[in-house]
Order: structure tokens, then sequence, then C-alpha cells
């Protein structure tokens, strides 16, 4: 009967270590693996630095980031779920993007950056009268 209790013993402790191992697999299959690939490109399509926000209200996920000379930024690790990116440089109107992430597809988004337009004000204060109007010499801004 000895030999029964250690051989019933064995087998439970190989169950378990089985039932241990199909968890951490299960668990693991649950981690957070989806991946955004981001590159940002200047109006011509060449490759630029730029800084931005990343952040999921339903993840819990708020950071900031900068990508390489390149425009190109990878986020890794992410849960699936909806991100939003917004991505800003001097000189250049600022983008905004909604991603959604499914774990194990990558999301790739490529952003081109628009260069913010210049304007300028002019206020007009008075006119200058011209030399030739029928104004008295007392009334002309200017010396006569």
């Amino acid at each position: 009967m000895h030999g029964f209790g250690f051989v019933w013993g064995v087998g439970r402790s190989v169950s378990l270590a089985a039932s241990l191992f199909l968890a951490a697999s299960t668990l693991r299959g649950q981690e957070a693996s989806g991946e955004i690939r981001l590159q940002v490109r200047d109006p011509s399509g060449a490759g630029m630095r730029a800084s931005g926000r990343f952040e999921s209200a339903g993840a819990g996920v708020r950071r900031t980031f900068e990508t390489n000379d390149l425009g190109v930024y990878i986020f890794t690790g992410l849960a699936d779920g909806r991100y939003r990116l917004e991505i800003s440089h001097s000189g250049f109107v600022t983008q905004s993007v909604v991603l959604e992430v499914k774990s194990g597809r990558p999301t790739s988004q490529t952003i081109t950056m628009v260069l913010r337009s210049q304007s300028a004000k002019v206020d007009v204060i008075s006119e200058t009268p011209l030399a030739g109007t029928d104004l008295a010499r007392e009334q002309i801004a200017a010396p006569v």
C-alpha cells in the first residue's frame, strides 16, 4: 500500500504543475500586446522630429513622447482599446488622431504635419493729407 500512496502523490503533483502551467499560459495570452507604429512627416514627405501626448481614458494611460529624427515612435505593450494621439511641432498645426488597438496586430499610422499659416494685421489710425490739397497750412500734419 505504501507504493500506491507515493504514485498517487506524484500524480497529484504532476497534475497541479500542469494546471499552474496552463494558468500561466492563459494569463500570458491576456497580457497587453498591442502596438502602434507612428510615422510623422513634414509637408515634403520627409520624416521629422515631433512631440506629443498619448492617452486612453479606458486603459488609464497618459504619457508624452517624442519621435526620433526619422519621425518614428513605436508604442508597445498596449491593451486593446481606443487611444488618442496628439502630435505637435513649432511652426506646424497640431494634429490629433484616434486609433483602435487590437492585441497581436500592430496598428500603423502616418501623420503629415501642416505648416501653420502666418497672418499679419495692419491698423490704419488716420489718413495723412497729401501736398496739393486745399487744406490750410495749420491743418497739415507735416512740415510744409
